[in-house]
């Protein structure tokens, strides 16, 4: 009975992680479409007002990253075992 309940709580975490990437990967493209209409357009960072917003999300993005990456490799070392 509690391995089932602990496969029900893993599978619930893992549809939760997965709905985050995808909403992070909607917020990367949004990112990606925006950084390249300016600079195709000729607009750069200090022609933005708010643009320490976008350097503060892509900082916060880059941490996300970073945990993300490190837990999906322990959770792959501790799957493997």
């Amino acid at each position: 009975m509690k391995k089932v309940q602990s496969l029900h709580t893993q599978i619930s975490d893992y549809q939760q992680l997965g709905q985050q990437i995808t909403t992070m990967q909607e917020w990367i493209r949004h990112t990606d479409n925006t950084l390249n209409a300016r600079l195709r357009d000729g607009v750069y960072a200090d022609d933005v007002p708010g643009e320490q917003d976008v350097r503060r999300q892509c900082s916060i993005l880059k941490r996300f990253t970073k945990i993300l990456f490190v837990f999906l490799e322990i959770d792959i070392g501790i799957q493997s075992l």
